[in-house]
């Protein structure tokens, strides 16, 4: 019988099918778990080419938001999440936001940043010579012609101090339709040598950023007031309790947290749904709630000439090639986002549909919160989770 640390050592180099002959070998597995981990042979195996050392698949149960009206055009929004009510709440959100004129958007450049940090360059290089720019923006253009021929390219080149001896090269990039990740590790690393040999410095890193404060979606919406009229509370009382609710995420971090988490609900289970890097689109949003040096929440809201005025200016990082956007689910994803549509479903058209997302949660979870409260919705899904574990148990 294997060693535990032979185990583990031969488990990481075998095919999937074997890794799971030797988790039940060591009754590390049973058939009832197995059930879950491997519902079938194809899915197993495509797990292990996404993931090292795979085991399974853990199943994210995946729905569909509908109804959102985006610049004329509806969408069925596909989102994976395992929490109760989020799918519900945006529909929700969507539908009453789709009959008062829908969604408005703003979508920049796909631009995606990478960053080559310098130490102990030489005193005369504190400022990048125009020379050298022109050298590095040559060796660029050299080596992304196929980027270029789809519409991307090179944006602009900078070289900032840092602290103390340490600077930065910031290389920004229009990628398209991909996240750019690989594409400009890869560049970074042929700049690489050849700044060292300009600037006499050492290179400390070269990699990509996944901060997207160029890369910003901005979504709004307007309601007349009078629609917004619940039982016993005027639209005006409701409008005014949403606006003061959101304002008090601006001004304390604590409720900001939980403000922002109710955003990314809907946006991170869009992204997993579409197969993006769902951890990318959370930092660089955190980091943009950050900005101030006080984490504050997202999203506006305001009252003119008798509307409720919304609007969310958001930083993400989305692709609709390449990486795990070529996972089946994902691609069944983007097919179910063109139904109804003559849209072609870009990188830029996810990431305007992920800012619609998230302020159709952000409302939604407003209008609750400041109405009949949260729970109302959220306990009797919740119930339904607590009844399948308790009948599982009793099996």
């Amino acid at each position: 019988m294997l060693s535990n640390k032979s185990f583990w050592k031969i488990f990481r180099k075998v095919p999937i099918h074997k890794r799971k002959k030797m988790l039940f070998s060591r009754k590390y597995l049973y058939k009832e778990e197995a059930l879950y981990l491997y519902p079938n042979k194809k899915t197993a195996e495509l797990a292990d080419v996404f993931v090292e050392a795979a085991t399974g698949v853990f199943c994210l149960p995946l729905g569909i938001s509908t109804g959102f009206l985006i610049d004329g055009s509806t969408f069925h929004i596909p989102m994976a999440t395992e929490e109760a009510s989020v799918i519900i709440s945006s529909s929700y959100a969507a539908h009453i936001i789709a009959h008062n004129g829908g969604f408005n958007t703003i979508a920049a450049k796909p631009i995606t940043q990478g960053q080559i940090i310098m130490e102990k360059v030489n005193k005369h290089y504190h400022t990048l010579p125009q020379q050298d720019i022109n050298l590095l923006t040559d060796i660029i253009r050299k080596n992304s012609s196929k980027m270029e021929k789809r519409g991307g390219g090179l944006q602009k080149i900078l070289w900032r101090h840092i602290k103390e001896d340490l600077y930065s090269l910031d290389v920004f990039f229009d990628v398209q339709d991909v996240m750019g990740a690989n594409f400009m590790n890869s560049i970074l690393e042929i700049l690489r040598s050849v700044l060292e040999a300009k600037s006499k410095g050492k290179c400390l890193l070269a990699v990509v950023s996944n901060e997207g404060i160029h890369r910003h979606y901005r979504s709004s919406f307007s309601i007349p007031l009078h629609k917004l009229s619940l039982v016993g509370t005027s639209g005006y009382e409701t409008a005014r309790r949403i606006i003061r609710a959101s304002h008090i995420a601006h001004i304390d971090s604590a409720r900001a947290v939980t403000h922002n988490k109710g955003i990314m609900n809907g946006i991170t289970a869009f992204a997993i749904a579409t197969g993006n890097d769902s951890r990318a689109i959370e930092a660089t949003v955190h980091a943009y709630a950050s900005q101030s040096g006080k984490y504050q929440g997202l999203g506006t809201y305001s009252i003119e000439d008798n509307f409720l005025n919304a609007s969310i200016d958001i930083p993400l990082f989305f692709a609709s090639k390449g990486g795990s956007t070529d996972h089946p689910t994902a691609r069944w994803s983007r097919k179910i986002l063109s139904l109804y549509t003559n849209i072609s479903i870009t990188a830029s058209i996810l990431g305007t549909i992920a800012a619609c997302v998230g302020l159709a949660q952000n409302f939604a979870a407003l209008l609750a919160l400041t109405g009949e409260g949260i729970q109302k919705g959220h306990l009797p899904l919740h119930k339904k989770k607590i009844l399948l574990s308790e009948e599982e148990r009793q099996e």
